[in-house]
């Protein structure tokens, strides 16, 4: 098989106990990491891997890491703004009733 960048998702393997394991999603390919714990895989820390929701490369850190599905920042950060948005809108609305029961 060519080599590809990896996209990861954290599975638990184990039978009896847990036993959790990055494991690359990609068609074709066996590789999978152990994990130390749940929400711990240091040996994947500052390793290079594909996005699950945009597709490109980033590097893994401690909060992709801790995902199900690691993904960017940048599509984290892509969330927020739209938490912000939904915000905004509601103080609006909220001014219009209030502007509107007066």
């Amino acid at each position: 098989m060519s080599k590809h960048i990896h996209r990861y998702r954290r599975v638990d393997i184990g039978r009896d106990r847990s036993v959790w394991v990055m494991k690359c999603i990609k068609i074709g390919c066996t590789h999978y990491v152990f994990m130390k714990t749940k929400l711990s895989a240091p040996l994947l820390r500052g390793q290079i891997a594909e996005c699950n929701r945009c597709e490109e490369q980033m590097i893994l850190d401690r909060r992709a890491l801790r995902m199900t599905e690691p993904c960017c920042a940048n599509c984290v950060k892509g969330k927020e703004e739209k938490q912000e948005k939904l915000k905004s809108a509601e103080d609006f609305f909220k001014g219009l009733e209030q502007g509107l029961s007066k």
